[in-house]
């Protein structure tokens, strides 16, 4: 059996600590394990040089490799039950959209947010309970995107920034204070692994940093786990990095579900083997199929 993993290139791997733990993880299974590299390969011949039926994890987040997923998906195993998410994944937005239609507990948010809404801005502060109020641009990571601002006048001015006509990537959300921050990593139909982010000094964001601090959680709500649970499936995904905030009343909102995810910083802090799951769970359904 082969697995591959897309990468961007071998000099650009995204998180080194989750590509060495899942060849850690198909070496210990005696499964070959092949990086493809997204940047760099034969688009024309790429299809027909791999083997059908193999398992395929894509690592890389970039537009390039989620689209050689794509290309490659009916060929192999895969952590999803369809390829909508990943097909989606243009539409920014798209998945918390899914989210909160399948009644999924997300952040209070609206949508396609531009300074042409100039009219609108105020009344959307107010139906998402005040300033602050977190701005958000998808499609990055540790942080980066998300920008809490405190008055009108401050959201007005980084929209006329950052935003035009033809923007619609932007969202504005609740600002969830003094929020605890969990990380679920949800393999099949469980959590397999949960751990907290402490707060940094000086930001509201808990994963601003490359190495935040985080401990491992013995107890979530079975709440929070069960709605992690649908998140992933509601996603058609069988793996997934739930992140959520929990306010001081102990409500709780899913943020966003990551796939891929960097679920190193989990098993790496926990000793939890996420990674065997992993291949574990690609086996057995290539062993269904």
């Amino acid at each position: 059996m082969i697995l591959y993993c897309i990468i961007k290139s071998e000099n650009a791997i995204a998180n080194l600590n989750t590509y060495n733990l899942l060849k850690k993880a198909c070496e210990d299974r005696g499964v070959e394990f092949i990086p493809l590299e997204a940047d760099t390969l034969n688009y024309a011949t790429i299809y027909d040089e791999i083997v059908e039926g193999s398992l395929l994890y894509r690592l890389a987040s970039s537009h390039r490799a989620a689209l050689l997923e794509a290309l490659l998906d009916d060929k192999v195993i895969t952590l999803r039950k369809d390829n909508a998410s990943l097909l989606s994944r243009a539409f920014g937005w798209g998945s918390a959209l899914r989210l909160e239609r399948a009644g999924v507990s997300i952040i209070p948010t609206i949508y396609n947010v531009s300074r042409n809404h100039d009219a609108q801005l105020q009344d959307y502060v107010k139906r998402l309970g005040g300033f602050p109020i977190v701005l958000k641009s998808s499609g990055h990571s540790h942080g980066a995107g998300v920008m809490m601002l405190n008055s009108l006048g401050s959201l007005r001015s980084v929209l006329d920034y950052i935003s035009d006509e033809t923007t619609s990537n932007l969202v504005l959300r609740k600002y969830i204070a003094n929020a605890r921050h969990l990380r679920l990593v949800v393999v099949g139909n469980k959590v397999a692994d949960s751990i907290e982010y402490l707060p940094q000094p000086g930001d509201f964001r808990t994963n601003a940093v490359a190495t935040p601090q985080v401990k491992q959680l013995s107890f979530v709500d079975p709440k929070i786990t069960a709605d992690a649970i649908k998140a992933v499936e509601v996603l058609g995904l069988e793996f997934g990095g739930v992140d959520v905030l929990i306010d001081e009343e102990d409500n709780f909102y899913i943020a966003e579900v990551n796939h891929p995810c960097n679920f190193a910083r989990n098993q790496l802090n926990t000793g939890v083997d996420i990674s065997g799951m992993m291949v574990d769970a690609l086996l057995k359904k290539a062993n269904q199929t």
